[in-house]
């Protein structure tokens, strides 16, 4: 195998490791902190809380990466000889690609950046969220401010994945859901009927909900999920520390209408935005708006 594409697959799988290879030892750890950096300093900014800083980022990460690659394979043509560092074992490049992936994982895991990514597998927020959207997080958007009326929220649901619905009552509001319609402190919320469809041929009525604080969004309605009692519940005061969260998808949403209002210390951060889906048109879907 020939030594430039020994550099280009090395930096292919972790960037850094073409230069190790080619003994440029300082440049692998300023590519390697790169791109640790630029998240942080993107997230610390706020910059990726929109979609457009957030692409910005990633083109700028790739093209760190393409520059690691095309810079290992001209080093490793240019030296086509050169005395041996001690580091230029295959074990050494295996013990440092496994750190580097693993604290890539830790640092997307943490996350650092205040940024972290979710894929919804459940239709329970149809027609807002479709099954397959990859969204992004904001997990540091209630450090200086409480959840509100109409955000969708990631929350940790205990013994299971993490969950994903909109908060409808705060502490100290007095809840109740009659027939799929929210009513908050006796003020119900009003509804306008959009337009009748099928979900895998169960007939659902798709509706514009406006909640007391205006947030408007749309719901579905009457899509009755095997196993789930009735779309209904009784009053209830939020307690303090507390939100009430819904499903928009009302007929198949196990939200606080079965578990109960959500502690605030289980809820992780705001939905912003989708990255993709299964389709073009789920790309850069902003959830504020919606």
């Amino acid at each position: 195998m020939t030594r430039p594409l020994v550099a280009f697959l090395l930096s292919f799988l972790v960037t850094g490791l073409g230069q190790l290879y080619n003994g440029q030892l300082k440049k692998a750890v300023i590519l390697f902190l790169l791109l640790l950096l630029i998240p942080f300093l993107f997230g610390a900014a706020r910059f990726t809380t929109n979609f457009s800083g957030y692409t910005a980022m990633l083109a700028i990460m790739l093209g760190i990466w393409l520059y690691g690659i095309s810079d290992a394979i001209i080093q490793a043509r240019r030296r086509k000889e050169y005395a041996k560092k001690k580091y230029n074992r295959w074990y050494v490049y295996l013990f440092i690609g496994i750190v580097i992936t693993a604290a890539t994982w830790f640092y997307e895991k943490a996350p650092i950046s205040g940024m972290q990514h979710f894929i919804i597998v459940s239709p329970s927020q149809l027609p807002t969220m479709q099954l397959g959207d990859r969204v992004l997080a904001d997990i540091h958007a209630y450090r200086e401010k409480q959840p509100d009326y109409g955000q969708i929220v990631v929350f940790n649901q205990p013994g299971e994945e993490v969950w994903c619905f909109r908060v409808a009552g705060l502490p100290g509001d007095t809840i109740q859901v009659i027939d799929d319609i929210l009513v908050v402190n006796g003020v119900i919320s009003e509804s306008r009927h959009i337009r009748n469809v099928q979900i895998e041929g169960v007939p659902v009525q798709e509706y514009e909900e406006k909640m007391v604080s205006g947030h408007k969004h749309r719901i579905y309605s009457n899509q009755k999920a095997a196993g789930l009692p009735s779309s209904s519940s009784d009053k209830i005061v939020v307690p303090d520390n507390c939100y009430y969260l819904l499903g928009d998808n009302r007929g198949n949403a196990l939200d606080s209408r079965y578990i109960g209002p959500v502690s605030a210390d289980n809820i992780l951060g705001q939905v912003l935005f989708s990255i993709w889906g299964r389709s073009y048109d789920r790309v850069n879907v902003d959830f504020r708006n919606r």
